[in-house]
């Protein structure tokens, strides 16, 4: 190793070229990052891990200022070594070298286990989340990666931080307020102004009403509640400011529930769960359309309609289209041995299962994610919570789902 010579004359630093030099190795490290994430994020439409959003919500912007700050501070390192260090560029080069190889190794520091350290990075990309999440990224809640709710600042809790990311998964997820001045008159003005003195959607939503569950509680086997539709008995009051009227009034139509005779020899299991069950009475049985979500719902809704048209075999089932809530309870109603066995066809359009799996699998984390914010899930029901604010206060039950593969598929080819 030689010998530091501190003469200035060997020493000597032209300050204005080199950070002339460093200001225009920003600009084109921002370009590149910018290049970069474009050609990687549309073109080969790849998902991009980029810093927390610091300035703004462009993805795009952040990379490039986060690049070109990155660049202005080797700049000044390199300033600093050549003024103060023997052999300053390798130790410049050492400093950066290991300073990418402790940015690269730093998930594997956490003390979280190795899906969640892998998929924690996963939820800075907003494009990336509003699809569909890694496996690491299935649950939702105050300890789930994919869960990161923004702050009033548009910024969410740094990775690893479970205690902030539980506090606003408590305010945001589990807690309501009471209405601002705001919403209220908002919905006092449409109280006022829209014609709720016209009731003839609630005689329309009443017509061929046979009987209700009673009680309007379906339990699974071990006595836990799947459904309960008496935990909307609160929509019978009065609309609170916290809610539009409009919606109120939507919610009270969609809780009502029973057996309906929609014409003579078709029938309607409402009120059980998201959809609506048709019952098709014909000469051996009974075709089953769209059995619900889940099994237990899909049976209470069949026993519904036996206790008060008699026993008549299912020896068909329909599914009108992918939603899980249109054919997830089809064993509530059915057997796969009867299936298999021809005794009980299941008929769906062509493509079926194809669309099913795209949606309920690959999109399933995204709609959850969606759904805990639709349905307010973890709220408690009452006048307060999202429940009774959406177009449909009922929340999906999570229980017991089924997915017998169609027999038969309607195509142009095979219309019947």
């Amino acid at each position: 190793m030689s010998q530091y010579n501190p003469d200035p004359a060997t020493n000597a630093v032209d300050a204005k070229k080199l950070w002339s030099g460093g200001l225009a190795t920003a600009v084109v490290a921002a370009l590149a990052a910018v290049v970069g994430l474009l050609v990687i994020r549309e073109l080969l439409d790849v998902p991009v891990i980029t810093p927390e959003m610091l300035f703004g919500r462009s993805q795009a912007a952040n990379l490039a200022v986060f690049a070109a700050i990155a660049a202005l501070v080797a700049a000044g390192l390199l300033h600093l070594l050549l003024v103060s260090t023997p052999r300053a560029t390798s130790f410049f080069s050492w400093i950066c070298t290991l300073a990418t190889v402790a940015v690269a190794c730093g998930p594997s520091c956490s003390t979280q286990p190795w899906p969640r350290r892998c998929a924690a990075p996963c939820s800075t990309s907003r494009r990336y989340s509003n699809r569909v999440a890694p496996v690491g990224c299935r649950t939702i809640g105050s300890d789930s990666p994919a869960y990161r709710p923004m702050s009033r600042k548009g910024k969410s809790p740094a990775i690893g931080d479970d205690a902030a990311r539980s506090r606003q998964h408590d305010r945001y997820m589990t807690q309501y307020q009471d209405a601002t001045t705001t919403v209220s008159n908002k919905n006092s003005e449409a109280q006022r102004t829209l014609p709720f003195s016209d009731t003839q959607d609630f005689s329309d939503a009443e017509r061929g009403f046979i009987a209700s569950l009673e009680p309007g509680v379906v339990k699974d086997a071990s006595g836990n509640t799947v459904w309960d539709s008496d935990a909307f008995a609160f929509l019978e009051g009065e609309c609170p400011p916290t809610v539009n009227p409009s919606l109120w009034r939507q919610s009270r139509l969609c809780a009502m529930q029973g057996l309906y005779e929609v014409t003579e020899g078709i029938y309607q299991v409402r009120g059980l769960d998201l959809s609506n069950m048709t019952i098709v009475e014909g000469d051996t049985g009974v075709i089953i359309i769209d059995p619900l979500i889940s099994t237990e719902t899909a049976a209470a809704g069949l026993g519904l309609y036996r206790a008060n048209r008699g026993e008549r075999p299912v020896t068909g089932v329909i599914y009108s289209h992918c939603h899980i809530d249109h054919f997830g309870g089809v064993k509530g109603v059915t057997t796969e041995e009867d299936v298999e066995a021809g005794r009980c066809p299941v008929v769906a359009p062509v493509g079926f299962v194809e669309h099913a799996v795209a949606e309920n699998v690959y999109a399933g984390t995204a709609m959850a994610r969606r759904s805990a914010y639709m349905y307010g899930a973890a709220l408690p029901r009452g006048a307060q919570g999202p429940s009774a604010q959406a177009s449909d206060p009922r929340t999906p039950p999570a229980r017991r789902r089924s997915f017998p593969r169609p027999s038969t598929s309607i195509t142009p080819d095979n219309p019947k």
